[in-house]
């Protein structure tokens, strides 16, 4: 009886959970139809849990950092190891019943045990993300009541793109790919993105098979790959995450309400809400507004935590843009100095000089330096105070370590900017900056022989002669074709 309460409890909370309502924008802000303001979203789901979807897709999808959503039958022989890891990296799970059976056909107790025993086992096996959307096996939708009752949303594949806003959330269409599908060649998943771009919608592409691995309509690996390099040659234009993720983001963009509360000349508060219940809709949706005047730069925290900003500029019209989670606390701007251009990084003999533009700011009082051995992320300050100049020379460094660096421009009021362009130096040889010495940059050392590079315009001599000969070759002799060591807690750890 106690596991009876629980499950109709979850189902009431869920029921409400999806009320929402349009909320208000106050001006000059506006939210993105999608993250970042892309004009598409898509969506890659995965049905049946055929074996190249763990051995092929997976590793594909997190090679280009994109998130898909894997639909397994529950009594089909899952490899829950591979469910958490793939969930552990950010793809979703969701429920494609028990047996996979035609739901309209069974009654509605059987109906029941499908959705409702596939979901509580996939909740059961991976704790850390709960189960909400649902596929419907053979394209055939069970009970539209019992279905709103446990789940946000359901895929169904009526075989057109989306809306920006579904018009029914429990049969939202996908596209079938494959062989025995309409989307089957490289030209075909690109004409669909195409497509969903122009009609600012979403494209839920609906896979089985990956080469011969026996599933149904299979997708070749190489047609797969292709569709995803075009994607990431675009991200400024399509966003692609998980069904539930897209199927968040559209409730809580369409329920959101922004309120500015404070404007003053160097700050601006405002909250962002919305009416839907935290537990699921927690997403972060994009806003952005036009940079106010003489402000160089923002930078933009919610309850106290620093949240990725970036300055766009939109038909010469300059915005700050980024992204806040709806009912996570004020949302602060500040005025900040702009980041720091043009930093360079010039390896010397275990050195690296750092040069940048100097910074016009009338208020401008110093620049911070940050290394890190991850681009990207994970800096830490190298300086203990302002630097005045801009130029900085980072010493003692392991002529086999490569180091990543962004500067920081900090105004009167202690307010930093944001990070600068990144570049690395460090591993003697890597003139390519590909983390690796090889032939490529051989040729480029080729290039330097017996040169004079007193003034490191190359950065390639490592010596006091001034030249490039053969004591910079036998260094790079030694580094040849290694990857880099980083220090870590006091001794040498390959990474």
């Amino acid at each position: 009886m106690k596991k009876v309460i629980e499950i109709l409890l979850f189902a009431v909370f869920l029921i409400a959970s999806n009320v929402g309502y349009s909320g208000t924008i106050d001006p000059p802000y506006k939210v993105g139809t999608w993250p970042g303001f892309c004009s598409a979203a898509i969506s890659y789901t995965f049905d049946d849990g055929c074996s190249n979807q763990f051995a092929i897709a997976i590793p594909m999808f997190n090679e280009f950092d994109f998130d898909l959503t894997l639909y397994p039958v529950i009594n089909w022989g899952l490899n829950w190891t591979a469910l958490q890891n793939a969930a552990s990296d950010g793809h979703e799970i969701g429920s494609h019943t028990m047996s996979h059976p035609s739901l309209s056909g069974l009654t509605i107790e059987r109906q029941t045990a499908e959705l409702v025993n596939s979901q509580n086992t996939i909740n059961t096996n991976i704790p850390s993300r709960q189960c909400l959307t649902l596929a419907y096996p053979y394209c055939v939708p069970s009970d539209r009541t019992l279905t709103e009752q446990y789940y946000i949303a359901a895929r169904h594949c009526q075989g057109y793109i989306e809306g920006s806003t579904p018009s029914d959330f429990y049969r939202i269409s996908s596209l079938i790919c494959g062989s025995s599908g309409s989307v089957k060649t490289e030209a075909n998943f690109i004409s669909k993105f195409e497509s969903t771009a122009n009609s600012n919608g979403w494209c839920v592409l609906l896979l089985h098979g990956i080469d011969g691995d026996g599933g149904y309509s299979p997708v070749p690996s190489e047609t797969l790959r292709a569709s995803l390099e075009y994607l990431d040659a675009r991200r400024s234009t399509f966003w692609v995450s998980t069904f539930v993720n897209v199927v968040r983001y559209i409730r809580e963009r369409d329920d959101v309400s922004v309120t500015e509360s404070l404007n003053q000349n160097t700050s601006i508060t405002l909250q962002v809400t919305d009416t839907l219940d935290n537990e699921i809709y927690d997403y972060p949706v994009t806003i952005r507004r036009s940079l106010p005047q003489n402000w160089p730069y923002a930078n933009v925290s919610q309850n106290g935590r620093v949240v990725d900003t970036s300055i766009v500029d939109v038909n010469s019209t300059k915005y700050v843009m980024f992204d806040v989670v709806p009912d996570g606390g004020d949302v602060v701007l500040l005025k900040a100095p702009a980041p720091p251009t043009g930093l360079t990084a010039t390896a010397g003999y275990a050195t690296v000089l750092l040069d940048w533009n100097d910074s016009n700011e009338v208020d401008l009082v110093g620049y911070n330096i940050y290394r890190s051995i991850t681009s990207g992320s994970e800096y830490s300050q190298l300086n203990s105070s302002l630097l005045s100049s801009s130029n900085y020379e980072d010493v003692n460094i392991p002529q086999n370590t490569t180091y990543y660096y962004v500067v920081t421009a900090v105004d009167m009021n202690s307010i930093e900017s944001g990070y600068s362009n990144e570049v690395f130096g460090g591993l003697y040889g890597d003139f390519t900056g590909n983390n690796i010495v090889e032939i490529d940059d051989f040729s480029v050392f080729l290039y330097f022989w017996l040169k004079n590079d007193c003034d490191k315009t190359a950065g390639a001599y490592l010596n006091e002669d001034c030249r490039v000969n053969f004591y910079e070759f036998a260094v790079l002799a030694e580094n040849w074709l290694q990857v880099p060591y980083v220090e870590q807690t006091g001794y040498i750890n390959k990474r």
